[in-house]
C-alpha cells in the first residue's frame, strides 16, 4: 500500500474545506486500486491514513483501511457496510467533519447522489476512548448533512424536484447519544391548488408537531386587474388594483373590509404594501430607480393579524399600534412577494410611472 498525498487537516476544525489534496495530488481520478489520505483528527493524536480500494471497473469503494502514525500494519478494516455508489466523475467525495461536536473529525464517504442535488454519505464517528472509528449508520438517512459547531446542530436539505421547489429541510441534534430530528420545513406541491403547501414542525417531546403553515403560488396580472388568493378557509390574499400599481392585503372571509396586514412596517412613509410603477423610477422618471427615490423594490415583506380590527387597532382606536402589538402581529403571520418581472408605463419625464403587467410569487405563513 503505498499513501498518498491527499490532506485533510486541522483546517476542517474551522469550518474550511475537508479535503486540500497537494498540488501534484490533483484531479482525485480514481485510476488505480487505492486512494491514500492523511486526516488530523486531533492535534494531540498523530495523523491517520485512510485508504479507499476501489473497484477498478466500477471506480466503487468497495474496502476502507485504517492505518495510525508509523505503525505499517492496519488499525481498521471496514468492508462490511452498504456499498457506495461510484462518485460523479470518478472523483472521491470523501471528507472529514466533527459530526458530534466533540472536538474529533469523523469521516464520511459519498454513499448516494443523484442529479436533483441529494447526496447522502456513510459516516464513521471517532471514539476517544478506543481512538478507532466506528460506523453510524444513522448518518446514512440525512440529505447533504452540513454541521453547524456553534449551534450543534446538523442541518439537511433533501430536494423533490419542480427546479428545487419541493424540498425537505431538517435540523438534528444529539440526544442521549443519538441522532434526532429537532426541526423540518417541508415544501410540497398541491395540484388541486396550483401552489406549494408549506409546514414547519417541531419537536414536542416525542412527537414532531406542525408550528408553522404556509403557501407558495405565483401569478402574474396585468394593469387594473385583481388578484385573489385563498389561503385556508378564513383568510385571502389579494392584490388590489391603484391607478400606480397594486396594494397588498390580507382579508378575512368574514371581514373583506379589513386589510390584515395594514399595520406592515414602516408607519408612514413608502410601505412595501405598496407596489407602485414610481417606486422603481429615478427621482425625475428618466430611467431605472437609482436610489434617488427611497422606496422598497423586488422584495415586499408584509405581515398580518386576524386581530387587526379587533383586539389591535380596533373599532374606536384613538392611538398607534404599541411595539409590542407590532411584534403580536408579525408572530401572528407574515409574508414576502417577491417581483420577479414587470412592464412600467407613463414613462414620461416629470410623471409618475404605472405598472402596466407584472409577475410574482408569495410565500405566506401563519401558525
Amino acid at each position: 500500500m503505498t499513501r498518498g498525498k491527499g490532506l485533510l487537516g486541522a483546517a476542517a476544525l474551522l469550518g474550511a474545506p475537508f479535503l486540500v489534496p497537494h498540488a501534484d495530488a490533483l484531479p482525485l481520478v480514481v485510476v488505480s486500486a487505492d486512494t491514500t489520505y492523511a486526516v488530523t483528527v486531533h492535534r494531540t493524536l498523530p495523523p491517520y491514513y485512510v485508504t479507499l480500494l476501489h473497484d477498478v471497473e466500477s471506480g466503487a469503494v468497495t474496502r476502507i483501511l485504517i492505518t495510525r502514525g508509523d505503525e505499517e500494519d492496519p488499525l481498521q478494516t471496514f468492508a462490511e457496510f452498504p456499498e457506495p455508489e461510484p462518485a460523479p466523475g470518478g472523483r472521491d467525495d470523501f471528507g472529514a467533519v466533527d459530526f458530534n461536536f466533540d472536538g474529533y473529525l469523523d469521516l464520511k464517504l459519498l454513499a448516494t447522489w443523484g442529479a436533483t442535488g441529494n447526496r447522502t454519505y456513510l459516516c464513521w464517528l471517532f471514539d476517544r476512548k478506543t481512538r478507532t472509528f466506528s460506523f453510524e449508520p444513522s448518518l446514512l438517512d440525512l440529505g447533504n448533512p452540513t454541521p453547524d459547531p456553534t449551534k450543534k446542530t446538523i442541518a439537511t436539505r433533501s430536494t423533490g424536484g419542480m427546479a428545487g421547489q419541493v424540498y425537505t429541510e431538517g435540523t438534528y441534534a444529539w440526544r442521549g447519544g443519538a441522532i434526532a430530528l429537532i426541526r423540518r420545513e417541508r415544501q410540497e406541491w398541491n395540484e388541486a391548488r396550483k401552489a406549494f403547501d408549506r409546514f414547519t414542525e417541531e419537536r414536542r417531546n416525542d412527537s414532531m408537531v406542525v408550528v408553522r403553515r404556509g403557501v407558495r403560488f405565483e401569478a402574474e396580472l396585468a394593469e387594473g386587474e385583481r388578484f385573489t388568493f385563498d389561503v385556508n378557509e378564513r383568510l385571502y390574499f389579494e392584490l388590489d388594483p391603484d391607478p400606480e400599481g397594486w396594494e397588498i392585503a390580507v382579508r378575512a372571509v368574514d371581514r373583506p373590509g379589513e386589510n390584515l396586514a395594514r399595520l406592515t412596517p414602516p408607519l408612514p412613509g413608502p410601505n412595501p404594501r405598496q407596489i407602485w410603477g414610481w417606486h422603481f423610477r429615478n427621482a425625475a422618471n428618466t430611467g431605472p430607480n437609482d436610489g434617488s427615490v427611497a422606496a422598497p423594490q423586488n422584495d415586499r415583506p408584509f405581515m398580518f393579524s386576524e386581530q387587526v380590527g379587533r383586539t389591535i387597532q380596533g373599532p374606536g382606536s384613538t392611538r398607534g399600534p404599541t411595539p409590542e402589538e407590532i411584534e403580536a402581529v408579525e408572530r401572528d403571520g407574515d409574508g414576502m412577494l417577491m417581483v420577479d418581472d414587470l412592464k412600467l408605463g407613463n414613462l414620461v419625464p416629470g410623471q409618475r410611472a404605472t405598472i402596466r403587467w407584472m409577475r410574482f410569487h408569495v410565500v405566506l405563513e401563519y401558525p
